[in-house]
């Protein structure tokens, strides 16, 4: 999410940072790689309030979360190793309609509920 705030604030062209975003997914997964059996990857939440009036303009849109999303499942699907070794987690539509601290950073139950839920299948 604070990666869109970094392009703005770098002034950063779009296909660049998609470049640089999904070379460092990339960097990061091979990083872990020999250490790691497993990685799962939270994709991003839904931001607060997007759909209702709001007086600040964040650029973390629901639209730039979702194609961020997108690009990280890009980058596991193009390496086998990878295919095979990371869950991706889609939990967007699920933080929809619950609290958030601000416009994008969930509230401590989602994080409770979510903890809770991951342990109930390990």
């Amino acid at each position: 999410m604070h990666d869109i705030i970094n392009r703005a604030i770098r002034g950063m062209d779009k296909d660049v940072f998609d470049a640089k975003f999904t070379d460092n997914i990339l960097w990061v997964l091979k990083t872990y790689q020999p250490v790691c059996q497993h990685f799962v990857w939270l994709g991003n939440t839904a931001n607060g309030n997007e759909t209702h009036a709001n007086p600040f303009h964040f650029l973390q849109t629901m639209e730039n979360m979702k194609q961020m999303d997108t690009e990280i499942k890009e980058v596991i699907e193009s390496e086998p190793e990878l295919r095979s070794m990371v869950s991706f987690i889609d939990v967007h539509d699920a933080s929809l309609f619950r609290p958030h601290m601000d416009f994008v950073h969930m509230g401590s139950d989602w994080c409770t509920d979510l903890g809770n839920w991951l342990a109930s299948y390990m």
